[in-house]
């Protein structure tokens, strides 16, 4: 900021900290009630979102004979 204000909440937390816990609040909020009302898609693991090439089905089909 231009006029070196500062912000201190009353956990001692500064301005970019506390935004961050806000933000991860947000989201779990967000969860939680997409979790209810059932529109949740749990996050897929590392593994899950990842393609081998050369494995599975679709690759093995493809190479012919």
């Amino acid at each position: 900021c231009v006029c070196n204000a500062s912000y201190i909440g009353e956990t001692g937390n500064t301005l970019f900290p506390r935004f961050d816990q806000h933000m991860s609040n947000v989201l779990t909020y967000k969860n939680a009630e997409r979790r209810q009302w059932g529109t949740y898609d749990r996050p897929r693991t590392s593994t899950e979102n990842r393609t081998w090439k050369g494995h599975g089905e679709r690759d093995q089909s493809l190479r012919g004979p």
